[in-house]
């Protein structure tokens, strides 16, 4: 173990402090102490950051004179501008970045374990169109339905998340289209589902054509046309329909002790099963409201 010397260049003695000897030391503070003044502050000594020794490295030194990227080349290869076999890339189609796992990279290999597959495009931010468009399947062309391919409710509808709250999809694809909102008090209708019926390639009630987001589908209506236009599923859904407690002929007898003003609405509902708010929508033409008068 070497021993520092004083820092005067005559003087061969061990340091005591402040790179001094003794005698050197007690001469320089020896003033300080007769006037009663206290020692001036150690100077700190500011060292800039050595740079790695590897030629044309900027970064900083780590451990043994290099950065942490040759040092770390050298500690798993023993070389540290040892470089490491480029051909074991990313198997992936225009990606070059190392394998990390399965022939994939970190990118790809995380999409893998997420969702299955390397090559899904992640969530979109910040751009709600494009977000919208990589849920709807527009393969068969123009004139087909275009199926919404992500969340659907119960009722056989898309759903999709624009300006913080869940939207219809087949309304938000008629507000891409048109760069403005659905018209207040106006219902978009699926034509697409209207002309199946019409033609019997389809049933009424749920069924795929309400997840179509195809805008040539798309029909802005008031309720009074939409409901117009599906006039035909009504007696599906009273007459047709197993589960349904009141038929048209059941509906034009209510009309008739409604106008007779025989027995009260309540009386009416207990009779026939239903509630009496139903009753009430019925005498308001809310409900069945397409049916004829009562002859």
């Amino acid at each position: 173990m070497t021993t520092r010397v004083c820092a005067d260049e005559t003087c061969e003695k061990p340091v005591l402090a402040r790179g001094m000897c003794h005698m050197h030391y007690e001469r320089w503070a020896s003033p300080y102490r007769k006037a009663g003044l206290p020692l001036p502050p150690k100077q700190k000594v500011v060292r800039k950051p050595k740079k790695c020794s590897i030629e044309g490295c900027e970064k900083k030194a780590l451990g043994r004179g290099w950065c942490s990227m040759h040092y770390y080349r050298w500690q798993n290869y023993g070389d540290p501008e040892y470089l490491p076999d480029r051909r074991n890339t990313c198997t992936i189609e225009g990606c070059d970045k190392f394998v990390v796992g399965h022939g994939l990279c970190s990118k790809h290999y995380t999409r893998q374990v997420r969702y299955g597959d390397p090559s899904i495009t992640p969530i979109i931010r910040g751009d709600n169109r494009a977000r919208f468009e990589s849920h709807v399947d527009r393969s068969g062309g123009p004139d087909v339905c275009h199926p919404w391919m992500a969340d659907i409710d119960r009722g056989g509808y898309g759903n999709f998340r624009l300006k913080g709250k869940v939207t219809k999809a087949h309304i938000a694809a008629w507000e891409f289209e048109h760069g403005q909102p659905a018209p207040s008090g106006k219902d978009i209708d699926h034509e697409c589902h209207n002309q199946a019926v019409r033609e019997g390639t389809c049933e009424p009630g749920i069924c795929a054509h309400r997840a179509c987001c195809n805008p040539a589908h798309l029909i802005a209506r008031s309720r009074q046309e939409h409901r117009a236009s599906t006039r035909q599923w009504e007696g599906k859904r009273g007459s047709d329909n197993g589960y349904a407690k009141l038929t048209e002929e059941r509906v034009q007898e209510i009309r008739k002790l409604l106008a007779a003003k025989i027995v009260t609405q309540d009386q009416i509902a207990a009779f026939y099963g239903v509630s009496r708010s139903t009753v009430a929508r019925i005498r308001a033409g809310k409900l069945w409201g397409w049916l004829p008068p009562p002859t």
